[in-house]
């Protein structure tokens, strides 16, 4: 996954499951992102920290490949993982 509609394209940082990484990406990116200025830049910043966390509490259970274009597959050992 690539581009604008990456999460982790709008936290600046590369896919990690260092939920502290995360939150530290969302604090920064949130002083340059303001919600009564622009609304929608904001709540698609708070779904990519939220799509992040997720992904990072199932990262560690999660066996991934990475494909062609920058998509990452991850499948649980006990249950499908939806995002």
């Amino acid at each position: 996954m690539s581009g604008p509609d990456n999460p982790w394209h709008h936290l600046g940082i590369a896919p990690t499951a260092d939920e502290s990484a995360i939150r530290r990406a969302y604090a920064k990116r949130l002083r340059q992102v303001r919600p009564d200025v622009d609304p929608a830049a904001f709540q698609r910043l708070v779904e990519a920290r939220d799509y992040a966390l997720r992904w990072a509490q199932y990262d560690s259970n999660a066996v991934r490949w990475q494909l062609p274009g920058d998509q990452v597959v991850a499948v649980t050992a006990c249950a499908e993982v939806v995002f």
